[in-house]
């Protein structure tokens, strides 16, 4: 994922490796907490699985590089969104049929439990 001019955006993603901003400000990202219920049938069938468990393709939603570090000048340009944030965030886009996604990926800053395996285990909203 690479973004560009954005301004004062959340972001909930699940991309392989390392997110990308570049002249942006006012950037918040978190992990994807809930997927569709097809959607890790998806993920096999497209060969993205395999790549989320390799080491280059964990989900590192905390370390964004920023290309352009100094444009816009002044200030970070992004930050994490807690748990409680990403929830919020999660609540506009849900579905009634969402089930938890669990790949691998960084865990919020607060601490969250990992599963066996190194997976962190991401709650669906009903859980917390």
């Amino acid at each position: 994922l690479r973004t560009r001019d954005c301004v004062d955006c959340d972001l909930l993603v699940q991309v392989p490796g390392q997110p990308i901003i570049e002249s942006s400000k006012g950037m918040r990202f978190g992990p994807v907490l809930t997927a569709y219920p097809d959607c890790e049938k998806h993920l096999e069938e497209a060969g993205l699985r395999k790549r989320f468990e390799s080491d280059s393709g964990r989900c590192q939603w905390t370390k964004i590089y920023d290309f352009s570090p100094s444009n816009p000048p002044g200030g970070n340009h992004w930050s994490a969104l807690s748990r409680a944030e990403a929830r919020e965030v999660a609540v506009v886009l849900a579905q009634p049929d969402e089930v938890p996604l669990l790949l691998p990926r960084d865990p919020f800053l607060e601490g969250e439990e990992e599963e066996a395996g190194g997976e962190v285990k991401a709650k669906c909203m009903e859980d917390a």
